[in-house]
């Protein structure tokens, strides 16, 4: 079985790589994603991707992120972070130097919408929906529906 899983990821690697995708050495995928061809992925950041992964087009993954099982991103959503430092008045925000990268973390079946933007070290829980257009720049709970600039607590999905 794991010459099967191993055999899998490398077909996807060498297909993507060759035709649409430029992954680094830190980029792993656990299961076949299911990615736009204009997903870009910025080199040099450690991203887990789980089962079952769904990308919309032109989703952009600039920060390391450990992302779940039967997670969905629509179209345009960005992973973001590492920004420009800018609280010393005395030195130009572009020699300030970047703020350290810190993981997102998106557990399993979540369902990211159009155009949401996820600053790093935000822990989004199991089976959260993040609506179309938010900006998500802290943690969201387990079963959470956020929304807005910056998202906030909707309410809970019900249970079943």
């Amino acid at each position: 079985m794991q010459l099967i899983s191993r055999l899998r990821f490398f077909v996807v690697y060498v297909f993507f790589k060759v035709n649409f995708f430029v992954f680094g050495k830190d980029i792993s995928f656990l299961g076949l994603p299911k990615l736009s061809y204009d997903t870009r992925f910025v080199r040099g950041r450690r991203v887990t991707i789980g089962y079952r992964f769904f990308c919309g087009r032109n989703c952009h993954i600039a920060a390391p992120a450990q992302i779940g099982d039967d997670v969905m991103f629509a179209g345009d959503v960005a992973l973001v972070g590492g920004d420009h430092k800018f609280d010393e008045v005395s030195v130009p925000m572009n020699a300030a130097g970047r703020d350290v990268m810190k993981d997102i973390i998106i557990e399993d079946d979540v369902w990211v919408g159009f155009r949401a933007v996820i600053l790093h070290g935000v822990h989004i829980g199991k089976g959260a929906v993040i609506a179309a257009g938010s900006i998500v720049t802290k943690n969201v709970d387990s079963y959470s529906i956020v929304a807005g600039n910056p998202a906030k607590h909707i309410r809970y999905r019900k249970m079943p």
